[in-house]
């Protein structure tokens, strides 16, 4: 009889292994693919940097431990009771809490989970732990506990009868939210303290709100019952409906930066990969509901959900596909009378209408999130910093439709538009005005004339890998390079030469390279003053202001290069 048991356990953990094998999959070129197991609802996962998948749930073996290549495969039944949520502060440090009180930690990264009294039988919902020591729960009659002891000790915060709290987060500048049912917001600016209770009914219709997340930039993301999605990047200071037409309610989402993943009933996952301007929404084929996303790398996803639902989802094609770019900025719509003949107008114009007031934020494009190195998405039409706020506007200036935007962006911006972190022209001076003579002029010494003078310097890339932390021992220094430039004591002598918008590069006081600051220049249409238009640091966004005063008051600046878009 002992050998018979055996043998079954043994045979439906196989049966196991293999259903949760074909249920992981890739999407987008089709529909997501799933099947349903036995093994009753996943509520949350986590993936831990071991590569363990960790899935909470319901009913009886309510906690699975899977490695990512499904090498092994473990099942623990820590509690009678359902668990809701799974949150780790680090690497080795996590926490797990769902019905009656019930909450259990781990300090080696899952392998093993001890349970922690909170001598309460509260449902508790949502755990964030900002490390190991101290952390939050929240539940049902309004239920706020905090520790600052790893849970050795649980002071009550806030209680409220006939109220439960869903979510729970902080913020990078250590602001406390909790959100719960029909619109419930409630905020601490002084670690649980007191609570204020912040009143978004105009955005919220007081709907069931089931969870919070914020990224390290500010971003954050309200989420919960029919299609609530509200969305921050001033770390929750003001709100904004995102008007993501869902038409389901959210279970759980990922937000960095301006990707946006959510998941909800129906089996329905939406993505944004512009801050939630738009979104592609796909589904599985199954119905099931989902509550559980966590990332594996910068490109794939686990989620989780009922029926015992595991799957993966990729988004390397979706972020290199046409619909990102139509999404995105839709130009033939915005200059339907363009058809290229004035390109610097175009630029002019483009760059207005489309990144005046834009937010700043340092390198925000890179070779999409199937990179090797940089990340980021190779468009951004929300975050800019000085040189891809040019080359984005210049890019649409010159492409002929939305078709041959991305293309032409690349080309750009990497040498032959070859995309990858080292073939990119990172250094304005050197790299990208002769890589992009087929699209701009360097009408230096045209304009300048004997006002202008030459400059010899070394380009370091050798330091400006290291500054990077990227070794790449082929790389070599640019020695003696030589440039004209006009100098910022000679500007004001041929200001009056420049007559068409052009793209302006700052030279700075650093020996070894020469562009601090790029930008445009364009004439007021009413005072025909040189003004600057730039993503600029200190603003925190793109902005317009006169250019000699710019240029005059500046002391990191010696002088300054114009380069002209091709007819």
């Amino acid at each position: 009889m002992r050998k018979s048991k055996i043998s079954v356990n043994k045979l439906i953990k196989i049966i196991f292994i293999l259903i949760v094998l074909v249920s992981i999959i890739f999407v987008f070129n089709e529909r997501p693919k799933s099947i349903n197991t036995s093994f009753g609802t996943f509520r949350d996962v986590s993936i831990q940097e071991n590569q363990r998948i960790i899935a909470i749930g319901d009913q009886g073996n309510n906690l699975y431990s899977i490695n990512i290549d499904f090498s092994k495969f473990g099942q623990q039944e820590l509690s009678e009771h359902w668990f809701k949520s799974i949150h780790f502060s680090d690497s080795q440090n996590g926490w797990i809490v769902g019905s009656s009180g019930s909450v259990y930690k781990t300090d080696n990264s899952g392998n093993s989970w001890h349970n922690v009294p909170t001598f309460v039988d509260n449902n508790l919902h949502s755990c964030f732990f900002k490390n190991s020591f101290e952390g939050i729960v929240v539940g049902s009659d309004g239920i706020i506990m905090h520790t600052l002891n790893a849970g050795k000790n649980w002071n009550i915060k806030y209680n409220k009868p006939g109220l439960t709290l869903y979510g729970v987060s902080y913020t990078d500048n250590n602001i406390i939210f909790v959100v719960g049912q029909s619109g419930y917001i409630l905020i601490s600016n002084d670690n649980c303290e007191t609570w204020q209770n912040k009143n978004l009914d105009n955005l919220t219709e007081r709907h069931n709100l089931y969870g919070i997340k914020f990224d390290k930039m500010g971003n954050g993301a309200i989420y919960g019952a029919c299609n609530t999605l509200l969305l921050t990047n001033n770390y929750g200071r003001s709100w904004q409906d995102s008007n993501s037409n869902h038409d389901i309610s959210i279970r759980d989402l990922f937000i960095q930066e301006n990707i946006i993943i959510a998941v909800g009933d129906s089996g329905k996952i939406s993505f944004s990969i512009n801050c939630g301007l738009n979104w592609k929404i796909s589904h599985i084929q199954s119905n099931a509901n989902l509550y559980g996303i966590a990332p594996i790398d910068g490109n794939s996803f686990l989620i989780v959900g009922s029926n015992g639902i595991i799957l993966q989802v990729c988004l390397k094609e979706y972020i290199n596909s046409k619909d990102s770019l139509g999404a995105n900025l839709e130009i033939n719509k915005i200059f339907p009378q363009q058809n290229n003949s004035n390109p610097s107008a175009i630029f002019d114009k483009v760059f207005k209408e489309q990144f005046k007031g834009k937010i700043y934020r340092n390198d925000p494009l890179g070779e999409g999130l199937s990179g090797y190195i940089d990340k980021d998405l190779r468009i951004n039409n929300e975050f800019v910093d000085c040189v891809t706020v040019v080359e984005q506007s210049l890019g649409l200036a010159i492409c002929k439709d939305m078709n041959n935007y991305l293309s032409i962006l690349d080309r750009i911006r990497y040498r032959g538009g070859n995309v990858s972190y080292f073939t990119r022209n990172h250094f304005f001076v050197s790299d990208w005005i002769p890589g992009n003579s087929w699209c701009v002029e360097d009408v230096t010494t045209n304009i300048g004339g004997m006002f202008t003078e030459k400059l010899v310097r070394t380009i370091g890339k050798t330091k400006f890998y290291s500054y990077k932390q990227i070794n790449i021992p082929q790389v070599k220094d640019i020695i003696d390079y030589e440039i004209f430039y006009i100098p910022t004591e000679n500007f004001e002598a041929i200001a009056n030469r420049i007559d068409k918008p052009m793209i302006i590069v700052f030279i700075g006081k650093l020996n070894w390279l020469f562009a601090k600051h790029t930008g445009m220049i364009f004439r007021h249409s009413t005072t025909n003053e040189l003004f600057l238009r730039h993503a600029s640091s200190d603003s925190s966004k793109v902005v317009e202001q006169p250019l000699i005063p710019y240029i005059m008051s500046n002391n990191s600046i010696i002088g300054i290069k114009l380069i002209e878009i091709n007819d």
